[in-house]
């Protein structure tokens, strides 16, 4: 789409709306919100930091890592010292040996592209996860004292393309049980929601992630917004968001709506043909 004047048309004739979640439709970003609830909003926030990525530092021999030490038990560095979240961390628990050199083969490659910032975005939720540890206890009580803030105008937004007979969607790389009384308050079908699930042991314990949902993957937005066209019969798809995996999304989305209403992220901003601050401003639109 070229200019802004069609990308309205387009907003103001889809066949359907998808909308990002966090720091779009609510304020904040919830996974980080659940983090601090348990405690670990700070390890959480350190990871991908730039400052914290120009201390870590790989010369053939040696890697520094906060978070995990480990010594390497086979190979040329053997002994050394050497260390990743990546492939050993282990909830909070320190991992000492490794069963081969950490510092070779694939695990030298996922070293690399962790440390230039490279690290996709399964793996990123996956280190955020492993952090937090969240226990099902603590995500309904997460829900219960912590709701949700909705963005300005936008149930306002959703009861008019409501009102229009244009289906809804969510589609989040967060957590599903977060978001779920986020639809429920807008009325958006708990099915129109794509988004992460968490897994439990029977005591409720943390026990992982749903890794066969599209949303904890790199390009998984796009992977649900063409689901969406090919199930539905959907020509026109219009998706807003605040961040890079929005914008990722387009194609297969037919537009991109940049929306800086909470946190203005400079790259969206350039390449969104409309970039909106509000909500009221896509209302008018329609």
């Amino acid at each position: 789409m070229s200019t802004k004047e069609e990308v309205q048309v387009l907003w103001k004739n889809a066949d359907a709306i998808c909308f990002d979640v966090d720091s779009t439709i609510i304020q904040d970003e919830a996974i980080d919100e659940l983090a601090k609830f348990c405690g670990r909003g700070a390890d959480v926030a350190k990871i991908f930091s730039e400052k914290e990525r120009k201390n870590h530092y790989l010369n053939g021999q040696n890697w520094t890592t906060r978070w995990v030490g480990v010594t390497c038990v086979e190979g040329p560095e053997t002994g050394q010292q050497s260390g990743s979240v990546l492939l050993v961390w282990k909830g909070q628990r320190q991992v000492n040996k490794v069963g081969r050199c950490y510092l070779c083969g694939r695990a030298k490659d996922r070293t690399k592209e962790a440390m230039k910032g490279k690290i996709n975005f399964k793996q990123a939720f996956s280190r955020r996860l492993d952090i937090i540890q969240p226990s099902m206890s603590q995500i309904r009580e997460f829900i219960r004292t912590r709701p949700s803030k909705l963005s300005p105008g936008i149930k306002s937004l959703v009861n008019l393309l409501h009102n229009r007979a244009t289906p809804v969607y969510l589609i989040s790389g967060g957590l599903r049980g977060i978001i779920t009384p986020v639809a429920l308050e807008l009325n958006i079908p708990l099915q129109n929601i794509y988004a992460n699930r968490l897994k439990f042991f029977l005591n409720g314990d943390f026990a992982g992630f749903d890794e066969s949902e599209p949303t904890c993957n790199s390009g998984g937005k796009a992977e649900v917004i063409q689901r969406l066209k090919e199930r539905h019969g959907y020509s026109t798809v219009v998706l807003v968001g605040d961040g890079a995996t929005d914008l990722e999304a387009y194609p297969p989305a037919d537009a991109f709506i940049g929306y800086g209403g909470n946190v203005v992220r400079e790259e969206v901003k350039a390449k969104a043909k409309w970039y909106v601050t509000s909500f009221k401003e896509l209302q008018d639109a329609l």
